[in-house]
């Protein structure tokens, strides 16, 4: 019962979160066995699709600029973050980096589990 709990509340989070619209998005702690642990970070929550039965662990990243399509029946470990641009390292005009940066499309397939600090 207590997962469902979870389950439904983080859902809830996400969805407010995503209905905010565009930019980044820190959902609210989340307060367990006395000690605030950061629920979810979003970024550009409007290029991020998440499938059915999805569950995220606390501290979770999602920097979604160049989109993230998450699956069906995922398991998200605690602190996993899945970013989807990078920048120029090589042949750069600056140190380290220039202003350029790569964006590339981020997909989990269906039926997965992300280690934790993947």
């Amino acid at each position: 019962m207590r997962l469902i709990t979870f389950i439904f509340r983080l859902f809830t989070r996400l969805w407010r979160a995503w209905r905010a619209g565009s930019g980044a998005h820190r959902v609210r702690r989340a307060r367990r066995g006395g000690r605030d642990r950061p629920a979810l970070h979003l970024e550009n929550p409007e290029r991020i699709r998440i499938g059915n039965y999805v569950l995220i662990g606390h501290g979770a990243a999602f920097h979604g600029v160049g989109e993230i399509d998450i699956g069906d029946n995922i398991s998200f470990s605690p602190n996993v973050h899945i970013h989807t641009s990078n920048h120029r390292y090589e042949g750069g005009e600056a140190i380290p980096y220039d202003r350029v940066s790569y964006l590339k499309p981020v997909r989990v397939e269906s039926h997965a589990w992300m280690a934790p600090t993947c």
